[in-house]
């Protein structure tokens, strides 16, 4: 029987969690530790998510992966995201084929997410690579 460790990282083809390799600081002391073109690319996408990606009926899939491919995700095959799904980073998405991302599920991927063949990510799941450092002053954000 597998053990729901090995049975996550199958489904994602995400590499085993060691515990013996931190997370990385993303975080710099002299402010965010995003670039001004990273946070222009996603306001964009914000912009674009309100406008022409969540309006849209259910049924137009082709429509959606189109978007997501202009911001640089990668998706092969007839994977499906579904209108209401959220999604901060396209460019750190990777969509194998026949997977799908149902309304509802948020997709926080600060660092790249892999979703595997045949893989549905349901109705209110959260898909998180950050995190921030507790024990950190300056509680910084870390990354997987």
């Amino acid at each position: 029987m597998l053990s729901r460790r090995s049975l996550i990282a199958s489904l994602f083809h995400m590499i085993p969690f060691n515990p013996h390799v931190p997370f990385r600081h993303v975080n710099s002391r002299s402010g965010s530790c995003f670039s001004f073109k990273s946070k222009a690319i996603r306001f964009i996408w914000s912009i674009v998510y309100q406008l022409l990606f969540r309006p849209t009926p259910r049924f137009c899939h082709a429509w959606r992966r189109f978007i997501l491919r202009l911001f640089g995700a990668q998706i092969s095959g007839p994977s499906r995201v579904y209108p209401r799904a959220m999604i901060w980073a396209p460019s750190n998405l990777t969509i194998h084929g026949r997977s799908s991302i149902a309304d509802c599920a948020s997709v926080y991927n600060i660092s790249p997410v892999i979703i595997g063949h045949n893989v549905v990510v349901s109705q209110g799941a959260f898909l998180c690579t950050g995190t921030h450092d507790y024990t950190s002053k300056n509680f910084e954000l870390l990354c997987s």
